[in-house]
């Protein structure tokens, strides 16, 4: 999200950016990711932050998720999650010879189709946000034949466990098909989060 977007949501001081904690060693010695969160004015939460957009980077966190953080120097760190908020998030990335545009656009159609907010970086790599635990595992179950041909890779970087079952949606139409070259390896593993 955009900060232009962000502050469309609510006044300029009640949406700020906050520094959620990376696996440096994971994501190429970056420690921190920055998210848009914007202020709860009221409720048992209030004073607090909620997430507005997908964490990338950003392991155990998730959109809609209320945050208690905590200000150094003018910047502002999530020091923990207080609320879920209801969604999982799912990680992305194309093989490298799947990541051209036309790949990379058809991608982004199937996600919109499947009506599922995404973000992503132009280049093959996604974050998906989903609501529903049991489309997650519809979701895992249509992308695992594209890992198992190369032409992607994916982890689930948080998965909500609800307190009770979540109304049942739709299926999810079939996935984009994607030719790799056979020989193909995608360009790079999510490392595990040994």
């Amino acid at each position: 999200m955009s900060k232009k977007t962000a502050r469309k949501t609510g006044s300029a001081a009640s949406v700020i950016q906050v520094r959620a904690a990376v696996d440096s060693d994971r994501w190429g010695g970056t420690s921190f990711e920055g998210l848009w969160a914007t202020k709860v004015r009221s409720g048992t939460n209030a004073g607090r932050y909620r997430i507005d957009n997908i964490p990338m980077f950003a392991d155990s966190l998730a959109l809609h998720d209320i945050v208690a953080c905590t200000e150094r120097n003018g910047i502002w760190f999530i020091s923990r999650v207080v609320e879920r908020g209801g969604n999982s998030t799912v990680r992305l990335l194309l093989a490298e010879d799947c990541c051209d545009k036309v790949s990379v656009r058809a991608t982004e159609k199937w996600l919109a189709k499947c009506r599922l907010p995404f973000e992503g970086d132009g280049q093959g790599f996604f974050c998906i946000s989903m609501k529903n635990s049991d489309l997650l595992a519809e979701l895992v179950e249509v992308l695992e034949p594209e890992r198992q041909a190369g032409s992607l890779n994916f982890e689930i970087a948080y998965k909500f466990r609800p307190a009770k079952a979540l109304a049942a949606r739709k299926a999810l139409p079939k996935a984009v098909s994607i030719k790799p070259d056979a020989k193909a390896k995608p360009r790079r593993k999510l490392k595990s989060k040994a």
